[in-house]
């Protein structure tokens, strides 16, 4: 059972006067909302305009429904009490999180922002935290961990509430440390206000100029708002690595901590050994230092190492503690995720579904692959053409075999797509294209040779397929199981097998007649 709701007994009184300054003399409330279909009769309503819809055009709906008063950003024709503030999302967020007892003032809270790699560092820095003794909730892609219980992300984009909710109940069940996601989405539609931070951290601001929905603009603009959400106190956690960041570097104001593989970085790394059973590397924080064995793969998660490190160094802990927790993390659901089933060449599934993403990936495996490096990838639904442009052009440059399936869809034609991908491409001739993506990944595996890396890329974790207007269920995990069980250990196709035939009667155990 969810403990979203064991939250402080507050009045939303108390909060409009304290985060709204406003009067709120001779009114009561019964709760507050954002969704004009669901005000309850006594309800604050919040006026946003977001994606969906403007609010402030469902003041007929809401006063039809019995609310009490509302909050929007201009003067309404409405004989409803109205609190006009400069921003109803900030102020939904600030109400959402003051009624939730103001949760991230009462725990450590980490905030991971970029243009990639924020999912496996967040999922790595709870983890390594729990091997340190620590309680420790999480919110993002991989789903919602409030430290006793865990539910999938959403269907529908969570909203300020669902997030407060969420961080009261790790408060309740007396969490330690909070590790939160936060999107380029979240941090520019608000849906993070009221999100205080003690750490944010900067995965990478480097990203493919394109038409997809984020920019590097977009990124850019998002890290320096999670920037702003930190407390007088909170650090930043830098990759110097990263040309953006270092570039922004020298413009922020709080407490830095850069992390790379240079010395000249306040924690810094060197690459002692890789192979397809992990990496070996040695971790340098002032004298200090640490040798460390992952049994993940890729340069990137070296980074999310390094980050955790600074981390639970500026929580107190000694790097050999922290080296030993890291070590104990053995993988990353849907991040490089190894498939072995004994056959003799090695399989990965991958969440890459982004130019950068994809390039992490295939270099990831490329330094371990002794054969052939098979990729089985393909955008999906709403990317722009340039995007996929970008993700042939680097499928092609680092795969050997590359196979473009769907991945999503949703309305488009999957065939339309993978034309955009191919112009990416020096020689299209070369890719080949299976539209079905069980067939994709089936194609993958019976065509690999000893030595060979399949890598699988797209939805790592997730379970769901956008097939036009339909969400099916579609596991590559599974789908690959199931192929390499049947490469391994075929099934006789007439049935089961007669040899030995047994001894005729009065035969000799000679066999002689």
């Amino acid at each position: 059972m969810l403990r979203r709701n064991l939250l402080p007994d507050v009045d939303i009184l108390d909060c409009l006067a304290n985060c709204l300054r406003v009067d709120t003399q001779g009114l009561s409330f019964t709760g507050f909302t954002s969704d004009a279909a669901a005000c309850e009769p006594g309800n604050l309503f919040f006026a946003i305009d977001s994606d969906t819809g403007d609010g402030h055009d469902d003041i007929a709906t809401v006063a039809a429904n019995g609310a009490t008063a509302i909050v929007s950003e201009r003067i309404l024709p409405t004989n409803i009490p109205t609190f006009v503030v400069p921003d109803t999302r900030v102020a939904y967020a600030n109400t959402a999180h003051y009624l939730a007892g103001s949760p991230t003032q009462r725990l450590r809270t980490i905030g991971i922002s970029g243009a990639s790699g924020k999912t496996a560092a967040t999922y790595l820095i709870q983890q390594v935290f729990r091997h340190l003794g620590k309680t420790t909730g999480a919110l993002s892609d991989l789903g919602f961990d409030n430290g006793i219980d865990v539910a999938d992300f959403p269907d529908i984009k969570p909203d300020s509430k669902v997030y407060a909710n969420w961080l009261g109940s790790m408060a309740a069940n007396k969490c330690q440390i909070a590790c939160v996601e936060l999107s380029d989405s979240d941090l520019a539609d608000q849906t993070s206000a009221g999100i205080d931070l003690d750490y944010a951290v900067i995965t990478r601001l480097t990203n493919f100029q394109s038409s997809a929905t984020d920019s590097a603009q977009q990124t850019r603009r998002a890290a320096s708002n999670a920037i702003n959400s930190l407390k007088s106190t909170g650090v930043v956690i830098i990759n110097a690595d990263d040309a953006a960041s270092r570039f922004d570097l020298p413009r922020i104001e709080n407490p830095t901590l850069t992390i790379g593989s240079n010395d000249d970085c306040d924690i810094w790394v060197e690459h002692l050994n890789h192979s397809a059973d992990g990496q070996r590397i040695r971790i340098h924080a002032g004298a200090a230092e640490a040798v460390v064995f992952t049994p993940i793969i890729g340069h990137h998660h070296v980074y999310h190492c390094l980050q955790v490190t600074a981390l639970a160094l500026l929580e107190g802990y000694p790097l050999p503690e922290i080296a030993d927790a890291i070590s104990q993390v053995n993988s990353i659901q849907g991040h490089l995720e190894r498939i072995s089933r004994g056959q003799d060449f090695e399989v990965y599934i991958d969440a890459a579904n982004s130019p950068i993403a994809l390039r992490n990936a295939l270099h990831s495996v490329r330094q371990i692959t002794l054969g052939r490096l098979i990729v089985v990838y393909g955008p999906g639904a709403n990317t722009g053409a340039s995007f996929r442009a970008d993700m042939g052009r680097i499928a092609e440059k680092a795969a050997d075999i590359t196979i473009i399936t769907e991945n999503d869809p949703g309305n488009e034609q999957t065939l339309s797509i993978a034309h955009d991908i191919l112009d990416g491409y020096r020689r299209p001739g070369n890719a080949e294209i299976i539209i079905s993506r069980e067939r994709a990944i089936v194609w993958a595996l019976a065509h690999a040779n000893t030595d060979d890396t399949v890598l699988i890329t797209g939805k790592g974790f997730r379970t769901q397929h956008q097939l036009g207007d339909q969400t099916l269920f579609f596991d590559d995990h599974q789908i690959a199981d199931i192929c390499l069980d049947q490469l391994l250990y075929p099934e006789p196709v007439y049935g089961t097998d007669l040899l030995p035939f047994p001894k005729a009667h009065g035969s000799s155990s000679e066999g002689t007649p």
